[in-house]
């Protein structure tokens, strides 16, 4: 018997890389394609929820249009009843503030005005207590006003920059804070619904 003998080593062919590789995109396309079906499916399911909300909300919109319109036929004044009332409510300002001017004496000023709901704040600046008693006067009796009180009166001097001549004795200056309350009546009867 001869032997067999085999000079020649085994050699054992190594797996190409390229196939490994061709199997691992395959199996990352499957699961790209698996997760936008699953989205999809998820998407579909959504759309369907909201479509179904959606209806149930415009039907409860329909609903409530309904019995709000119904309630507002049956209670409550019109919008032309509203603005028509809201329109008697407002006085004219710049009527009280010419009353205030023409009654102010020949140096007083009015220095600030405020009018909320009735009352009216003003400042006025004057020369002397008597000017400003005067002024108080003049306001008890007026017909646009139905109350007057003095809530502060605090004397002050002109800087030198404000006034041009220096050259006599600087007599103090009085600052009043006056608060009134506005008949709206009288306002309204002297001509104060002209649109102002």
């Amino acid at each position: 018997m001869i032997p067999d003998i085999n000079l020649l080593p085994e050699f054992e062919r190594e797996r190409p890389k390229t196939k490994l590789i061709f199997l691992l995109l395959v199996l990352l396309w499957l699961l790209l394609f698996a997760g936008l079906c699953l989205i999809y499916w998820q998407m579909k399911n959504d759309n369907a929820f909201l479509r179904t909300a959606e209806q149930n909300l415009t039907m409860e919109k329909a609903a409530l249009e309904t019995k709000l319109s119904q309630n507002g036929q049956q209670e409550g004044p019109s919008l032309e009843n509203l603005v028509a009332y809201a329109e008697g409510l407002t006085a004219p300002a710049s009527l009280l503030i010419e009353h205030l001017k023409e009654l102010l004496p020949e140096n007083g000023y009015l220095v600030q005005y405020s009018y909320n709901d009735g009352q009216l704040t003003v400042v006025t600046d004057f020369e002397t207590l008597t000017d400003l008693s005067a002024y108080v006067e003049k306001l008890g009796v007026s017909e646009f006003f139905s109350d007057v009180k003095v809530n502060e009166v605090s004397a002050f001097r002109l800087e030198e920059g404000e006034e041009e001549q220096t050259d006599f004795a600087v007599v103090p200056r009085y600052e009043a804070t006056i608060q009134l309350n506005v008949n709206r009546g009288a306002l309204k009867k002297s001509g104060g619904e002209q649109g102002e």
